[in-house]
């Protein structure tokens, strides 16, 4: 069929030809790069030795691990997963709001809203310390 294939040691197996002896693919083809997308969006955007497992079942793909980790490099939604979540930093309370008083001589408001009800009207926490 005019494919290159590996032959393995595990060849006397009773098992898929695909399995036995897989097809060789090189790392930097474009036909590599889609076969590797497919089955990374197949698979539910699994990554890693996961996908290439998947992948040596049919293919022995060159370098690739480093192929794999390129093409994923540049997958949106696995980008979107791997980000950093943002964190806000509190703001240091005044002077006047952590020294020691006397009752009621310090007064504060405190404001945090909106938040949205599950029948979807806005409401607003007020907080007088």
């Amino acid at each position: 069929d005019g494919l290159i294939r590996l032959r393995t040691k595990i060849w006397a197996r009773k098992d898929s030809e695909d399995f036995r002896s897989p097809i060789i693919l090189s790392g930097s083809h474009e036909m590599v790069k889609k076969l590797v997308l497919e089955t990374h969006n197949k698979n539910g955007h699994v990554v890693g030795q996961n996908l290439l497992n998947l992948l040596r079942e049919r293919f022995w793909i060159i370098h690739g691990r480093q192929s794999i980790k390129k093409i994923l490099a540049h997958c949106t939604i696995c980008q979107r997963h791997r980000s950093e979540s943002f964190e806000v930093e509190s703001p240091h309370l005044p002077e006047s709001r952590v020294r020691d008083a006397n009752v009621f001589e310090i007064c504060g408001v405190d404001l945090a809203g909106p938040l949205y009800l599950s029948d979807g009207s806005k409401v607003w926490i007020t907080l007088f310390t």
